[in-house]
């Protein structure tokens, strides 16, 4: 026991002890700040990874329909509902 309370009752590591714990939860970018930090970093790595891929589709779709006659038919006709003089087009709304 008197061992113990040798080593806890040490100026040196009383104050070291006091520092750390002053780092760890007082100052501005304390412990549970640092890991919200991190969480939000890790959002924003996923959200930035999602919008490349979506820039990638875009440019390629793009692409197509730029080159592509077909392509650019079919879109007309998906999107804006454009026929031709002689065709009727039927839209199912899903409920």
């Amino acid at each position: 026991m008197k061992r113990a309370f040798k080593y806890f009752s040490n100026k040196y590591l009383i104050c070291l002890t006091i520092l750390v714990l002053h780092i760890l939860f007082t100052e501005e970018t304390n412990l549970f700040e640092l890991v919200k930090m991190k969480r939000t970093l890790s959002e924003s790595k996923l959200n930035i990874d999602k919008m490349r891929n979506e820039i990638e589709a875009t440019t390629k779709a793009n692409l197509e329909l730029t080159t592509d006659m077909v392509a650019k038919e079919k879109f007309a006709r998906e999107k804006y509902h454009m026929k031709k003089e002689d065709e009727d087009i039927f839209v199912f709304v899903e409920k």
